[in-house]
């Protein structure tokens, strides 16, 4: 799976849920993923918010897509795990 945020395309590794049902809001997960090229990486520990799918104007256009997917993570349950040094802002 591929997740968009902030004009990057992030590739997810791993995905696991926890039960049958496939919901893992709340609970604990086990995500890794990267940048496309694989120079920055990161985990997540568990997902705080329920996947999601944006179809307003803005996420269209930011992404060049007819919607984007999104997933709301606490920063407590993120952590960079390689390549944390080459990020920049604009």
């Amino acid at each position: 799976m591929i997740l968009t945020t902030a004009g990057l395309r992030w590739r997810i590794h791993e995905p696991r849920r926890n039960d049958a049902t496939g919901c893992t809001k709340g609970k604990a997960v086990s995500l890794n993923g990267s940048c496309l090229c694989g120079a920055v990486r990161y985990a997540v520990d568990q997902l705080d918010m329920p996947i999601a799918h944006c179809h307003c104007t803005t996420c269209r256009k930011a992404h060049a897509s007819a919607l984007t997917t999104t997933a709301g993570v606490l920063r407590e349950h993120f952590r960079w795990t390689a390549g944390e040094d080459k990020l920049r802002a604009h």
